[in-house]
């Protein structure tokens, strides 16, 4: 009895998870706002496109080799690496669009970036010194 609930949940876990996934991007996508590009926007892409490469090249193949240690699951394991990265890469641009309208979290970014002049690539400060609040 057990065993049949064990194999229920393993093939209604996948398709659930899925489902989930796939509305809550489509719930970021919605709530997402778009500006206006300016004038100079090819310079901030140009300027800002090396750091996210560097910031790829880590998450993808620093991780991703560092998991290929592993003995017994490393494909498994690297797999699951490149799902959850190209997963969170992309939420994060959304919820980015999103959080934006946030009061809290908008002041917080104001206050770092331009009171405190950090410069701050990922947005990992911001989101720290907004979780200790």
């Amino acid at each position: 009895m057990a065993d049949f609930r064990g194999q229920q949940l393993r093939r209604s876990f996948l398709p659930s998870m899925g489902f989930f996934i796939i509305c809550l991007i489509a719930l970021m996508f919605g709530l997402t706002n778009y500006c206006q590009l300016s004038t100079n926007a090819q310079d901030e892409v140009t300027r800002y496109y090396t750091w996210f490469i560097h910031v790829e090249i880590m998450v993808f193949v620093g991780f991703g080799l560092l998991m290929t240690f592993l003995r017994r699951y490393s494909l498994g394991a690297v797999m699951l690496n490149f799902l959850g990265s190209c997963l969170i890469f992309l939420v994060a641009i959304l919820i980015v669009g999103a959080a934006q309208q946030v009061p809290a979290f908008a002041l917080n970014q104001y206050i770092v970036i331009k009171q405190f002049h950090i410069l701050d690539m990922g947005g990992s400060n911001v989101i720290h010194l907004f979780g200790c609040y």
